[in-house]
């Protein structure tokens, strides 16, 4: 399943909030994703930056600080990593660790709740889900390029047209002297004089 989302998140990446989005990203219950499926890994980001951090129960306390929109670092047992947002929304976060190509994927615990753990039905949603998004938003190009036409033209005022006019007027020069300097040339190469 990491291998699903982590294929779509390139062509995702710009549908996505910013990390200081709070609302969405904190006391929410985030599963981790490895390349086996789920783990029972949760992390959930608390007030006053504070990050918990639940393996089978067992439970890291840590931190975590938003850098800047797109970043965020996380400090857990005495190590620190920068992370860079690939994708966030009400259900899915997707960080990478900056300097490398290392994924971490986590899906929102009431989202996965609601598909009682099925993963073939989670990846099939998730799928559909963001082709969707994708879809919708071509669609709403396609719209505002219609709905908007004269902003899809180049518009050129008339001092802009006379000096395009007189560049290309002296182009045309500059190609005629051209060819009659390689006639010249030819000719004397030939041996005909003028």
């Amino acid at each position: 399943m990491k291998k699903v989302i982590e294929n779509f998140l390139p062509r995702i990446k710009k549908f996505s909030k910013r990390l200081n989005d709070e609302t969405a990203l904190k006391n929410q219950q985030w599963i981790l994703i490895d390349e086996t499926g789920l783990t029972t890994i949760t992390y959930i980001f608390r007030d006053k930056n504070q990050l918990l951090i639940s393996k089978n129960g067992n439970v890291v306390i840590g931190a975590w600080e938003y850098l800047t929109s797109d970043k965020i670092l996380l400090n857990f047992e005495e190590n620190t990593y920068l992370y860079r947002n690939e994708y966030f929304d009400d259900k899915l976060l997707a960080l990478k660790k900056d300097g490398a190509e290392i994924y971490s994927l986590f899906i929102n615990e009431e989202f996965l709740n609601s598909f009682n753990n099925d993963i073939g039905k989670l990846e099939s949603f998730i799928v559909e889900r963001y082709n969707k998004i994708e879809e919708n938003n071509h669609n709403q190009e396609i719209r505002k390029i219609v709905a908007e036409p004269e902003k899809n033209y180049i518009y050129v005022d008339n001092e802009t047209s006379e000096t395009i006019k007189y560049l290309f007027f002296l182009f045309l020069i500059v190609l005629i002297i051209i060819g009659i300097i390689f006639f010249i040339e030819k000719n004397k190469y030939l041996g005909f004089t003028f």
